[in-house]
């Protein structure tokens, strides 16, 4: 049983498209792009096999921030 911690950092390629009508016209947009992104974590190792995970990650959008917040459960077997 025990701590330990994680540190992650890289890119990521996405791409996004919307759709939406004003009046009877369709308007599109798409773009993509490459972005950095981290993530902090730590778990807790029940025993050998069981553990417990947190982990954060923040994603850089164009200027714009997205997060996202994990809990599990790992088995190791």
């Amino acid at each position: 049983a025990g701590w330990s911690a994680t540190v992650q950092a890289g890119v990521f390629a996405w791409n996004s498209e919307t759709n939406s009508t004003a009046g009877d016209n369709l308007i599109r947009y798409k773009t993509s792009d490459t972005d950095i992104y981290w993530a902090l974590g730590a778990s807790y190792a029940l025993d050998e096999h069981i553990a417990l995970q947190a982990l954060f990650n923040r994603y850089h959008l164009e200027g714009n921030k997205a997060d996202n917040i994990m809990l599990g459960v790992s088995y190791s077997f």
